[in-house]
């Protein structure tokens, strides 16, 4: 937009819309369709996640957290480094899930990451591999693509991204984030070669 402002409340930045893909949207759209068992698995597996993860309670320790961060009104107990401290564990604890194939538990962690501390790429990139090795290759594709968002840098992320993308015809979703990352890593083969693939290079 092109003021800083929303109506009459100013913002830090100028404020932008996110639009979908509507390419995205028709591909997804017509899986659904043509995929209406899995979907509908998918969507009581959702419905599950619902009722255990998202509910009031939750919410509320959420909003409370974020906004004691706002206010400057952390407890003492847990501070800034404590709480950076207690991710990373948490982090660490879900890959090695990850690594030693409890996929479901892995899944399960990475998910409590990102509802206690919002968005992280980590989380995302195990999910998606959680994802990958469940064969539910689209799914991974968006997970993948939401780790890249915010690791755009993240050399692993796009290999990874690549290999879910070529089982589910999608690698020219690739382009944009393979230029970007070329920016930093140039000389790397492995985005070299997916770059050549795509007739970036």
């Amino acid at each position: 937009m092109h003021e800083k402002k929303v109506s009459d409340l100013q913002t830090v930045d100028y404020p932008f819309w996110l639009l979908p893909d509507s390419d995205h949207l028709r591909s997804l759209l017509r899986y659904v369709f043509t995929h209406k068992k899995k979907a509908r698995e998918r969507g009581m597996l959702a419905g599950n996640d619902l009722r255990s993860i998202h509910h009031w309670e939750t919410a509320a320790s959420i909003a409370e957290q974020r906004i004691r961060t706002l206010i400057g009104g952390l407890q003492k107990h847990t501070a800034p480094e404590d709480a950076l401290l207690q991710r990373n564990e948490r982090i660490d604890h879900a890959i090695s899930l990850l690594q030693t194939g409890a996929y479901e538990e892995a899944t399960d962690a990475f998910q409590k990451i990102l509802l206690r501390y919002g968005e992280n790429s980590l989380a995302y990139e195990g999910l998606a591999i959680a994802a990958f090795y469940h064969k539910n290759y689209d799914e991974a594709c968006n997970l993948f693509a939401a780790a890249n968002r915010i690791s755009t840098d993240s050399i692993d992320i796009i290999v990874n991204w690549y290999e879910a993308a070529k089982l589910t015809g999608t690698t020219s979703q690739l382009a944009v984030p393979v230029q970007r990352a070329l920016q930093f890593h140039c000389d790397d083969d492995e985005l070299r070669a997916i770059a050549v693939d795509l007739n970036i290079l």
